[in-house]
């Protein structure tokens, strides 16, 4: 809220609010850090501190079985190397059968071990001038990784990788050049 009273308001309301749910821990920042920022340090805690997680993004409603249902596919894939995530949100598109090459960041979920390596090229991307990673995206864009991550037509992946930074669609392209899949989750 960087102390604007406002918005120091609005956040304490919500504080309250979420503190209603028999949650872990709710981590709050005074520092308006931009949500981009907030999701890497999200994920930096999650590694740091579990050996598998589930990322919800604001605009997404789980089902009532969310947890258990992500729990249960990220133990089935626990130990397969190929596959990075599993995802609930699907893309219901031809790539997408037993396992979709693109990343889905709308609901989705790994392990710390899986995340660690591209966590740390992730905050690499995010640190670059738009410019060095605009020029990485164009070095590590090679026809075969676009090919690999283009599969959902309306969304590609791409579209936004050489516009600008995301931190999903740039994940994307992290797994994709490690030529890792996703598991859509039942």
């Amino acid at each position: 809220h960087q102390a604007n009273p406002k918005t120091k308001e609005a956040l304490a309301s919500t504080h309250e609010m979420v503190a209603r749910y028999p949650l872990a821990a709710v981590r709050a920042n005074r520092g308006n850090f931009g949500f981009r920022k907030m999701v890497l340090l999200g994920l930096q805690h999650m590694v740091n501190t579990y050996k598998r997680f589930v990322v919800i993004e604001d605009d997404c409603f789980p089902t009532g079985q969310a947890a258990e249902v992500f729990y249960k596919t990220l133990c089935e894939v626990e130990n397969d190397e190929r596959i990075f995530s599993v995802y609930g949100h699907h893309f219901l598109t031809p790539s997408e059968g037993e396992t979709c090459n693109r990343f889905q960041g709308w609901g989705w979920g790994t392990t710390a071990e899986k995340m660690r390596p591209l966590l740390n090229e992730l905050i690499e991307c995010f640190s670059m001038t738009e410019e060095e990673y605009l020029s990485f995206v164009d070095h590590a864009l090679t026809p075969e990784v676009e090919g690999f991550i283009n599969v959902t037509p309306s969304r590609q992946p791409v579209d936004t990788l050489r516009r600008f930074f995301a931190w999903d669609e740039t994940l994307s392209l992290l797994a994709g050049r490690r030529g890792l899949v996703h598991k859509p989750t039942q």
